[in-house]
């Protein structure tokens, strides 16, 4: 049923993905979440979508509100929050650090926002 639905309205899914293509704002956020589980820095999503790391900091700040790794961040938090809700996950909790078992995030996101 969901491959059929997909079939249906393949045209509006083209559109987006081409607006995607030319935002840079798009660009970076679609190359954080394809490398969730690499390390990437600043530098790196700054010369995927071809402008400095300062330049793009300050660009990406201004549009979104948010510092580039700290959206970075907030993403890898929600794909944990989600594996957590949807899965048979377990989790450890113990002085405030969350090691999750998933090889996919380190636990510096989770001290952040736990400790907020």
């Amino acid at each position: 049923m969901h491959f059929l639905a997909s079939l249906k309205y393949i045209n509006q899914f083209r559109e987006i993905k081409k607006v995607r293509e030319t935002d840079f704002i798009q660009k970076s956020i679609s190359f954080m979440k394809e490398n969730m589980e690499n390390k990437i820095t600043l530098e790196d999503i700054a010369q995927h979508v071809g402008y400095s790391a300062s330049h793009f900091s300050a660009l990406f700040s201004e549009r979104t509100s948010y510092a580039p790794m700290e959206y970075y961040n907030q993403l890898k938090i929600q794909r944990a929050c989600s594996f957590l809700q949807f899965s048979d996950l377990k989790i450890k909790v113990h002085k405030f650090v969350v090691v999750v078992q998933v090889h996919l995030l380190s636990a510096n996101p989770f001290d952040k926002a736990l400790l907020s």
